[in-house]
């Protein structure tokens, strides 16, 4: 399905990607001991064109950052592969876990 079909048009969803610095996507998030996944809600699969799953390998995570945000913070990821950002809430806790696990998982073999 197109999201112009639902009446928004592209040009609305390049302002909004301009302004907020791309295009909040929901859906969930998981925390392993060897890695981070994201995979969208049904909705989004819908409305959006590609993959819009991510998975981030926690050995090569180089920073861990949280920052105030509308709402939910935000937290980014750098990795060895560019980075991953996304919001939730409890955000600040979340990412001090994720700090945690990024240790841990660079230390055991």
């Amino acid at each position: 399905m197109n999201v112009g079909t639902l009446g928004v048009s592209g040009s609305m969803f390049d302002k909004f990607k301009k302004r907020w610095g791309g295009l909040w996507v929901g859906g969930d998030l998981n925390l392993f001991d060897d890695r981070l996944t994201f995979s969208a809600n049904p909705l989004n699969r819908v409305l959006q064109n590609g993959d819009l799953s991510r998975e981030v390998i926690l050995k090569t995570v180089t920073n861990v950052e949280w920052r105030s945000g509308f709402v939910m913070g935000i937290i980014d990821v750098a990795h060895a592969g560019g980075q991953f950002t996304f919001r939730c809430y409890g955000s600040r806790s979340f990412a001090a876990m994720v700090e945690a696990v990024v240790r841990e998982a660079k230390t055991t073999k």
